[in-house]
């Protein structure tokens, strides 16, 4: 118990307190995205494969997140699958309450379907099918060492005499390839950092099962100290900044660093007062946020409004919108981020255009009608 309170104590310091801007700023590298395999981790480990209580816990995972959560919830699938398998081999019978252990996935995957009709997430796809910021692993990448970490550490977890410890062990490397999706997604080194936290656990388990491959524990606390030494050593400079604002908040006493953005949320509040919240919709970076913070309804399937792919869709969808009576405003982003919008087909070719005006203290986004351009004229967008 003591060395599973040190792993999430080192947890949460690097995740919650090191992280630059903090643990929400950035929800690509949310800690409540990237480390939802933690509190998995410790169900798993205290009530095993076949309780309904991991079972509910990797449902939920998949609820929360529809890419990580269903390659843990598809990894578990397939271990409580083994488990019930060998259970059924070794009795020839199969209890009939086992089968409570599918209810809690399968509400999962219905939830997921009624949701989002798809399994996984829609956007995720989109971006995969696309290869956006899709980058090849370099033969000098730092993959290629963590690969092998997660290969050498698997031969002296195998090797543990306890097969409940050995089956729970071993699921850390599910864990550790399912993390390892968000590398390839957009493969440089520093997302490998992102997700240091699974394989680093693994490589330390592995360390400590080498004791049951015959090797001393000597030598493991040798191998050990000089894996600490080595990384030290090697990554000093990289870990300046993120030692700095651990420090900070030490001295600070301050556990999450408030994030500027909330003083623009609080002036927007403000601002809005008492107006509609149902007509209105936000042209931001950070809509989804700032929607769920202002009681604002979160406008078609992808957030931000403007992460869609394709210019002439997100083009299509404001216009849509304004057309419908819907108030936008523009926050949090500048203005031509919105204006790049009128270099699309559709605005283009109707002779319209978007245009930022203030209305008061903020920003409101207006459809115009161009006047219609002479013969062998066209007409410019707005600057």
């Amino acid at each position: 118990m003591k060395n599973v309170l040190v792993v999430l104590v080192a947890l949460v310091v690097v995740r919650f307190l090191a992280i630059l801007a903090g643990p929400t700023c950035f929800p690509q590298v949310s800690t409540l995205r990237l480390d939802l395999w933690v509190p998995l981790a410790l169900v798993l480990r205290r009530f095993g494969f076949t309780s309904l209580a991991t079972s509910v816990a990797f449902a939920l995972s998949y609820v929360a997140d529809n890419i990580f959560g269903l390659l843990y919830l598809a990894f578990y699938g397939l271990a409580l699958g083994a488990s019930l398998v060998g259970e059924w081999r070794a009795q020839r019978r199969l209890e009939v309450r086992r089968l409570a252990l599918l209810v809690p996935p399968l509400g999962a995957l219905a939830f997921q379907l009624a949701t989002f009709r798809s399994l996984t997430n829609p956007a995720g796809m989109l971006y995969q099918s696309l290869h956006l910021g899709f980058l090849p692993i370099e033969f000098t990448s730092m993959f290629w060492g963590v690969l092998w970490v997660l290969l050498a550490a698997l031969f002296p977890i195998v090797s543990d005499p306890d097969p409940e410890r050995r089956r729970v062990s071993a699921f850390l490397l599910a864990f550790a390839v399912a993390q390892l999706g968000y590398f390839f997604g957009r493969s440089h080194d520093h997302n490998l950092l992102n997700i240091s936290g699974i394989w680093l656990l693994v490589l330390f388990v592995g360390l400590d099962r080498l004791r049951f491959a015959g090797v001393t524990a000597r030598w493991s606390r040798t191998l050990a100290t000089s894996f600490v030494l080595m990384a030290t050593v090697a990554s000093g400079q990289t870990v300046k900044g993120p030692f700095d604002r651990i420090r900070a908040h030490w001295a600070r006493r301050l556990f999450l660093e408030p994030n500027p953005i909330e003083q623009q949320i609080d002036f927007l509040a403000k601002a809005l007062g008492q107006a509609k919240r149902d007509q209105l919709v936000l042209f931001s970076s950070l809509d989804a946020y700032a929607n769920y913070r202002l009681h604002i309804p979160q406008r078609g399937p992808i957030a931000p409004l403007y992460a869609e792919v394709y210019l002439d869709e997100t083009a299509r969808r404001v216009r849509s919108l304004l057309r419908d009576g819907y108030r936008m405003l523009l926050v949090f982003d500048p203005k031509e981020d919105l204006l790049e919008l009128n270099t699309s087909p559709s605005l283009r070719d109707d002779h319209q255009q978007l245009t930022v005006a203030p209305n008061g203290p903020v920003l409101e986004v207006r459809l115009e009608e161009l006047p219609q351009p002479a013969a062998g004229q066209a007409s410019e967008p707005a600057k």
